[in-house]
């Protein structure tokens, strides 16, 4: 008799391919029936009563092949209608889970069930879940069921099947893992930009990543990144994956990165002359280059005039950038000297007698000093008589235009005339630049008994014009001068050092810095006039106030040496000291400074470094800046009030003027205290 033979097969791999049925006839051997069959039933021709016994061996999509069978997977009789076998359900997942088990998407569950050969066949298919998505029993009639797990995580199917005949199959399982959601990402990058928004640093760029389901797969998170390379608007991309395949991306953008200082090009104007030196106050300049991050506010910095007589200055640039990097140049050995130099000249004879009517040889004697950019000689301009050359030569051998100090004059005069004067002037001029000039003359007197009138006069008028060419030096040096002094009505004197009688009534107070080259030019050349013909006569008081200039760096620790050391009753020692070696103000030349004055040097070195007097000495210099001082020396010159407190000042001289100009101001204010 002919009866329907069904099979079936699962393969969580590839898929089944084919099955080999094979049949066995009342216990006999095994033997095929189907080969190679992509079917899943066929009629097979039987005789009634027989046994018949099968199985099936299947083959995947890759050639794998079942393992060899010794057993009947189902019997039946043929010609009888009694069925004992429980179907066989299979299960098809669409799409197949990754190689770690799972899906990242929603699962299609496919049930199909096959009945025995000469079974009764399938009545219905029954499944459920629990876990991630709960399914309750569900049973659907007929051989086939599908059902959707689209809820994340773990869920565990239970799956079934019933023949007609009642016979139910033992449960199957299926576990379906899902996840949907890809993992979390965030960033980071250090250092951080600055305000402008620039990096002058290699930035490192790294990722954190974190999934709660499946868990994060191998190299997730990604590496940190550096970037180390200069450049605008850079960016880093980082990506998490998680086991179930899902991906998350992020990026860290606009990195700008400049590690290279901008350039500085100083510049000064006018130059230097060939010695060095400049007579006119001195521009310093800086231009400032970034060709990436560009400059910051303030760069290049603002021009820096220098207007201070002084040797070896200088100007420091800075430029900076956007991503904070700077550079800096500076601009050294800025001499500056505005100041004339001074000039003196003599002749010798100065007199010529008798007036015989032949030459006599003269010589000349020129001096010029100059304590800053020092001397760079002279030249004769002229040399003039106040009487008509005799047509014979009457000067002779002295060249104009050369440093030329020697010649012959002729001793005549006219016998009408008072005398005959025949006058030098010379120009000397410094390193800087700067010139001045002198005269001196020559007489012959119209007579002998005239020679010491005419002598007498020569000294008056060549003192005299001594006087002038100091003033011109004077008026000349400070014709620059941008801030005048606000000269005060009064100054508190209490506590300052001073020298002279005490009960003088007239004062000069000096504003000074230790290490000003014109303070001590002042102290060796000007002083020691005052001192002897002011100070030691008890005509006057005199007060010494401190100023030390920024650009002086000793200045500050020789005034503290000084009121150290008048701790010890030494104050004017040390600072006559001080004056007369401005080149040795250093810490070791102190302790030799204090032993050669008699000061106890532990003493002096323990007042020194407790820094006690820096607050006085600032409060003396921010004194004097409110009173529009900005050099040293700067003198005020008054009267002392009854009080002996204050003093009432009258003249100002702002620098190191001759001595002649302190005597007609100490004169005139001697002279209006007896009237």
């Amino acid at each position: 008799m002919n009866f329907t033979v069904q099979w079936a097969g699962t393969d969580i791999g590839s898929g089944i391919q084919d099955f080999t049925i094979y049949v066995s006839d009342n216990g006999g051997p095994f033997t095929p029936f189907q080969t190679n069959a992509t079917a899943t039933s066929a009629q097979f021709m039987g005789q009634t009563g027989h046994t018949y016994g099968f199985y099936s061996i299947a083959r995947d999509l890759v050639g794998n092949i079942e393992s060899p069978k010794t057993a009947a997977e189902a019997t039946t009789l043929a010609g009888n209608s009694i069925d004992t076998i429980s179907p066989i359900t299979t299960v098809a997942i669409s799409p197949l889970p990754n190689s770690a088990g799972w899906n990242n998407s929603n699962v299609t569950i496919n049930l199909t069930a096959a009945d025995n050969l000469g079974g009764s066949g399938v009545k219905q298919v029954s499944y459920s879940a629990t876990g991630a998505q709960p399914i309750p029993t569900t049973t659907v009639n007929g051989s086939s069921a599908s059902f959707v797990i689209s809820s994340e995580g773990i869920s565990t199917i239970s799956f079934f099947s019933t023949d007609n005949a009642g016979n139910v199959e033992a449960p199957n399982t299926l576990t379906i893992k899902l996840d949907k959601t890809p993992p979390t990402i965030t960033l980071a990058r250090t250092p951080a930009p600055n305000t402008n928004g620039w990096n002058n640093t290699s930035v490192t760029v790294s990722f954190q990543c974190a999934d709660s389901l499946s868990g994060l797969a191998a190299g997730s998170p990604p590496a940190p990144t550096t970037l180390s390379a200069e450049g605008p608007n850079q960016s880093v991309i980082g990506t998490c994956t998680d086991v179930a395949g899902n991906s998350a991306s992020a990026t860290v953008s606009a990195i700008n990165i400049d590690k290279t200082p901008p350039t500085v090009t100083p510049a000064r104007t006018p130059a230097p002359n060939a010695n060095g030196w400049n007579n006119t106050n001195v521009t310093v300049s800086f231009q400032c280059a970034d060709s990436l991050s560009g400059l910051a506010a303030g760069s290049p910095p603002a021009p820096t005039i220098l207007s201070t007589d002084a040797a070896n200055q200088s100007v420091t640039g800075t430029c900076t950038d956007l991503a904070g990097n700077s550079a800096s140049a500076t601009v050294s050995g800025i001499n500056i000297d505005k100041t004339p130099p001074t000039v003196a000249c003599s002749a010798s004879p100065s007199t010529l007698w008798p007036p015989n009517n032949k030459l006599v040889p003269v010589n000349a004697s020129v001096t010029v000093t100059d304590s800053l950019s020092g001397s760079a000689g002279f030249n004769l301009v002229s040399v003039t008589s106040n009487e008509p050359d005799s047509g014979q030569g009457d000067i002779q051998g002295f060249v104009p235009g050369t440093p030329s100090t020697s010649g012959q004059l002729r001793a005549q005069r006219l016998g009408s005339g008072t005398g005959r004067i025949y006058t030098f002037n010379y120009s000397g001029t410094d390193r800087a630049g700067n010139a001045a000039s002198c005269t001196t003359s020559v007489t012959v007197p119209h007579d002998q008994g005239l020679k010491k009138d005419v002598k007498t006069l020569g000294e008056k008028q060549q003192q005299i014009l001594d006087q002038l060419n100091e003033l011109t030096r004077i008026l000349r040096s400070n014709a620059t001068a941008t801030t005048p002094i606000k000269q005060p009505a009064t100054i508190d004197i209490q506590g300052i050092p001073y020298r002279g009688d005490g009960g003088a009534s007239v004062a000069i107070i000096e504003y000074g810095d230790f290490e000003c080259p014109a303070c001590g030019m002042y102290w060796k050349e000007v002083y020691p006039q005052i001192d002897a013909n002011y100070l030691r006569t008890g005509k006057i008081k005199y007060f010494f106030r401190d100023l030390p200039l920024t650009m002086h760096p000793h200045a500050i620790p020789a005034a503290r040496l000084a009121r150290c050391a008048g701790e010890q009753g030494k104050f004017w020692e040390m600072h006559d000291s001080l004056f007369s070696n401005q080149a040795a103000l250093g810490e070791k030349e102190a302790s030799e400074r204090a032993r050669a004055l008699g000061v106890d040097v532990a003493k002096l070195n323990q007042c020194f470094g407790s820094d006690k007097y820096s607050d006085d000495i600032r409060k003396s210099a921010l004194e004097a800046q409110g009173m529009g001082i900005n050099g040293t020396p700067t003198f005020f010159l008054g009267i002392v009030d009854a009080n002996g407190q204050t003093i009432s000042v009258k003249r100002t001289i702002p620098g190191a003027y001759p001595y002649l100009i302190f005597k007609s101001y100490l004169d005139e204010l001697l002279a209006s205290k007896k009237q």
